[in-house]
């Protein structure tokens, strides 16, 4: 058991969870043997043959809550040295000021907080990266329709570009449309046909490109307000941003990640506390030994008779009112390690909220 308490490899573990099922198993039946009942149970009294009945009865159920209770005790030992171990390589790492933080229930609320917190930006940057790489394609387009329609409308240019930008904000395809249309159908004073004709078309082809792309991307490009992203300086302000929440939370999860340790650390220590309420190891082994070797002793007189029916008493109230424990007890521990590791996890991966690309583009967007 001690040399599992140091393992953390489940395949090891669960090597010597079978190797210590084999090993309980053969002495149990060691001890069945070497205490035959038949013949001392010959000169029984009424009362006496009672008990034998009662502690036959119990025996199986007395060794299988044993071997669980084992088990757990063994598995907790291993949960503190895992934790005790992390906190030793983490706490190199980890700067807490040189103050002492206690570990309290709000802490354990502010950090659940802060992790919904963070998967939530990490989750919007996975998103924010598309819409990122999408709006650099879509410049292309923009930067085309921006210059055919400095050629085209000149001062009107803004006027045009504007009303286009504020109705694909929005996701208004009627408004939309109608800014398209606002373009195809523009007409310059003192402006040569020819030339008027090719900026025209050139604006128009260009911004239903850009239109399309825009709508057909529309939930990547939505932003928390249910406006939409249309140039990647956008993006990368929002991207910005979320680094700068990041960084707080990080912040945050490093000042109290030890005392989250801590905090663990203690919480199996007390379900080891509790688990040890119901008894050692030894002391149940020996109460096991005592009343599987009294169904092989007489009990002729009122004297071993009553320190027999002692035994029995105990083992029945550990089975009916302790031992069902032992189960919930090792659910915990199993639970509180599992976010222990999870939290651990989580913390040493740091998310990124750069962009995949740089734009080059001459206006930064």
């Amino acid at each position: 058991m001690q040399s599992v308490a140091e393992t953390y490899n489940e395949s090891s573990v669960e090597k010597e969870e079978r190797e210590l099922t084999v090993l309980f198993g053969a002495y149990y039946a060691h001890i069945r043997s070497s205490f035959p009942s038949g013949a001392a149970a010959s000169s029984d009294s009424p009362e006496a043959m009672k008990l034998r009945t009662a502690a036959c009865g119990m025996i199986g159920e007395l060794e299988k809550s044993i071997f669980a209770f084992a088990l757990c005790y063994m598995q907790i030992n291993r949960y503190m040295t895992l934790v005790r171990d992390t906190i030793r390589r983490e706490e190199r790492f980890l700067n807490v000021g040189g103050r002492k933080i206690e570990w309290t229930s709000d802490m354990d609320f502010m950090m659940r907080r802060y992790k919904k917190d963070r998967c939530r930006i990490e989750e919007n940057n996975v998103r924010l990266a598309k819409a990122y790489l999408v709006l650099e394609r879509g410049a292309v387009h923009f930067r085309a329709m921006d210059d055919a329609l400095r050629q085209l409308a000149g001062g009107d240019r803004e006027v045009l570009v504007r009303s286009l930008s504020s109705a694909l904000r929005t996701a208004n395809r009627a408004k939309t449309q109608k800014a398209l249309r606002a373009i195809a159908g523009y007409k310059r004073k003192f402006a040569l046909a020819g030339k008027t004709d090719a900026s025209k078309q050139a604006a128009v082809k260009a911004a239903e490109k850009y239109i399309e792309l825009v709508f057909e991307n529309e939930e990547a490009l939505t932003d928390h307000e249910g406006r939409l992203f249309l140039h990647p300086l956008e993006v990368r302000n929002a991207l910005a941003s979320n680094d700068a929440e990041l960084a707080r939370i990080r912040k945050y999860l490093s000042k109290y990640q030890l005392p989250y340790m801590q905090g663990k650390l203690d919480t199996l220590g007390r379900l080891k506390d509790k688990l040890l309420i119901i008894g050692t190891l030894d002391s149940l082994m020996q109460l096991y030994l005592r009343l599987v070797g009294g169904l092989g002793e007489p009990l002729a007189d009122l004297g071993s008779q009553r320190a027999f029916e002692s035994q029995v008493e105990n083992a029945q109230y550990l089975l009916r009112s302790r031992f069902d424990e032992v189960g919930v007890i090792r659910s915990r521990a199993d639970k509180t390690v599992a976010e222990f590791t999870r939290a651990v996890a989580e913390f040493e991966t740091e998310p990124s909220c750069d962009p995949p690309h740089e734009n080059t583009g001459p206006d930064g967007s």
